[in-house]
């Protein structure tokens, strides 16, 4: 992945929609985050993989 690039539109996402990204990897972070978004009351919608 080109960081620069994958930085700029998660930013984007972020202002626009208001919605973070959790990515998978490192996988412990991924489910400290996800386990923090969803203590505090947030949403967690879990793409299903397209491969």
């Amino acid at each position: 992945r080109d960081q620069k690039l994958n930085s700029y539109f998660s930013h984007r996402w972020e202002n626009i929609s208001g919605a973070r990204i959790i990515y998978s990897m490192p996988r412990q972070r991924c489910i400290q985050e996800s386990l923090k978004t969803l203590r505090g009351n947030g949403l967690l919608f879990i793409l299903p993989d397209q491969n």
